[in-house]
């Protein structure tokens, strides 16, 4: 048993760093560079309900009508509202719909993330300089009471109830 301690403990730390790489992958990396330093971040309360122009395609970041925008004014709250978003980022398979409440903006030099959020149906989309990525980003729906605290503490429209 005890010849075999070392092997076992080994197991583990692979799995354990196997969990960790498979976690920081679940943000593209183009949003990850992004976020990582923000030069700009805005947190928008979104209508899910309302396009701007029903002749926007549903995979345009700019679709829904925005109700009210919080931007991060320093560092700090920048980081505050990226926090918020990575804090919600979970591994689980969304649902097929998207009703979108919330979105962030966020732009570092000349690359932009726009990210679209449904915290009902546990997804966002990631778009980079207004193209949409391939896979969706998985959300725990607890994120909306904690992004809707930002926007109602700033004193922005809160998105309709689901």
């Amino acid at each position: 048993m005890k010849k075999h301690f070392p092997i076992f403990i080994f197991l583990i730390v692979v799995a354990l760093l196997g969990v960790v790489w498979y976690l920081d992958r679940l943000l593209p990396p183009q949003v990850d560079y992004v976020l990582q330093q923000p030069d700009a971040v805005e947190l928008i309360s979104l209508d899910p309900e309302k396009q701007m122009d029903r002749f926007r395609e549903p995979n345009d970041p700019h679709a829904w009508k925005a109700l009210g925008v919080l931007k991060a004014k320093t560092p700090e709250q920048r980081q505050q509202l990226v926090s918020a978003f990575r804090d919600v980022v979970a591994r689980r398979e969304p649902r097929r719909c998207f009703w979108p409440r919330h979105a962030i903006h966020a732009t570092r030099g000349k690359t932009t993330v726009d990210l679209v959020i449904c915290f009902e149906c546990e997804h966002a989309r990631a778009f980079v300089n207004n193209k949409l990525l391939p896979r969706e980003i998985p959300v725990s729906d607890r994120g909306a009471e904690a992004f809707n605290q930002l926007l109602s503490n700033a004193k922005v429209p809160l998105p309709p109830k689901e």
